[in-house]
């Protein structure tokens, strides 16, 4: 989905949409001279594993990342790592951390051996990987070593989006692609948008191979249980993106917690809190007083990284557009979707179809009674949904894997 966090001005959106047909010639040029002299110097060979790294700034996505990480450690064929990499404020141009316990995410996942701290570019040597991953495709939440037009001179970039291709717009990710090499696409509106604007040349390769996180939630076990609600607000109250029903809505849950047996969870979107607070629409003492309510009445606000470590103890989601409603819907869980005005591609209506829809309070409270009441008339369509949709291409992380190899076998 497009980032409109950036707060970019007319002219330098402008700028941002021409700025992939004027460089991706020079870089496709150059990056072949620069890999063939690193191969020379470093006298690799087809045999050697390809080694893969993963720039991970937000733990939250990792979940999109894994399946392909996690395949690549039992292979022979590769050698990843996760590059660990600090927040970079695009206004000031400073890298910070924003919590300590990000690295550690990663490390308890894996060894430590297996994550690598970046700061600058003297921390890592990046010609030393054969391919780049990123969490996301954005370059202004990069410090300027880790940005595309820097890297792609020196190793191929590939993609997995962050949330699935769900929208109908233009592709808005052009500053950023015009240094991906190989972009793996969740459906086939992604595939045709990135074609659009790069073709399909030995430089820009798309490649629609389905979406391995449906698969890995698909496979999620889920602990016993049938009255857990999990609550999922939008971060934004712009319409044009979705809009979000936190103010509206929190007062209502508090209410129809106290009046059924039920456990609530509330997940709001990680850029809530501070969107409500830039936006003048809470301040931090109405934030802490709201939580403390929620608290009191037995409301408790999600902390996992990952929504996978949350979904596995969730009967019910009640959500706002979200990339996280085909994942849970991968699971065959029954969703009360509350609508928002975005132009959605066929494959998301398609999902939809499976969601009971609830444009109103009155129509949350109505299907969630009907639901915990074991009255789940949409359960054979998700079924269907899961089958015809979300899980139409198999083995995606394979697929990829393939690719590299394939790919790979060409730079010599």
């Amino acid at each position: 989905m497009p980032d409109t966090n950036s707060g970019k001005p007319l002219l330098k959106t402008i700028a941002d949409r021409l700025y992939p047909a004027v460089v991706s010639l020079r870089i496709a040029q150059g990056t072949r001279i620069i890999r063939r002299f690193v191969r020379y110097r470093k006298k690799t060979h087809p045999s050697d594993p390809i080694r893969v790294g993963f720039v991970a700034q937000v733990p939250e996505v990792w979940d999109k990342q894994m399946s392909l990480f996690n395949l690549m450690l039992q292979d022979p064929r590769f050698d990843p790592y996760i590059i660990y990499v600090n927040h970079f404020n695009f206004v000031n141009r400073q890298s910070f951390q924003e919590d300590p316990g990000e690295r550690l995410f990663y490390e308890n996942l894996y060894s430590s051996e297996r994550v690598l701290d970046f700061f600058s570019a003297s921390d890592i040597d990046l010609s030393g990987f054969d391919y780049l991953f990123y969490d996301r495709p954005f370059n202004h939440y990069l410090p300027p070593d880790l940005q595309t037009r820097y890297t792609a001179a020196y190793t191929r970039l590939c993609l997995i989006l962050y949330g699935a291709y769900d929208w109908d717009v233009p592709f808005e990710y052009g500053d950023f692609a015009a240094g991906v090499s190989l972009w793996f696409a969740s459906n086939v509106h992604e595939y045709d948008a990135f074609r659009k604007v790069f073709g399909n040349s030995a430089y820009h390769q798309v490649f629609n191979v389905g979406y391995p996180a449906y698969e890995l939630y698909h496979s999620l076990p889920s602990s016993p249980g049938s009255n857990r609600i999990l609550w999922t607000p939008r971060w934004s109250y712009d319409a044009k993106i979705g809009g979000s029903h936190f103010l509206e809505y929190i007062d209502r849950w508090i209410d129809f917690v106290s009046r059924h047996n039920v456990s609530l969870t509330i997940r709001p979107h990680p850029l809530m809190f501070d969107n409500l607070l830039r936006e003048h629409l809470m301040t931090e003492e109405e934030i802490r007083q709201l939580k403390e309510r929620c608290s009191n009445a037995g409301i408790r606000f999600d902390s996992n990284r990952i929504v996978a470590d949350t979904f596995r103890d969730t009967d019910i989601l009640v959500s706002d557009y979200s990339s996280i409603l085909g994942l849970f819907l991968a699971m065959n869980k029954p969703i009360v979707y509350c609508p928002g005005n975005i132009p959605f591609t066929a494959e998301f209506l398609q999902q939809r179809d499976a969601m009971y829809e609830a444009p109103s309070w009155e129509e949350i409270e109505r299907h969630l009674e009907n639901l915990l009441t074991g009255n789940d008339p949409l359960a054979e369509k998700r079924q269907t949904v899961i089958t015809d949709c979300l899980l139409k291409k198999q083995n995606a992380a394979k697929q990829i894997a393939d690719i590299l190899e394939q790919d790979y076998k060409t730079l010599f």
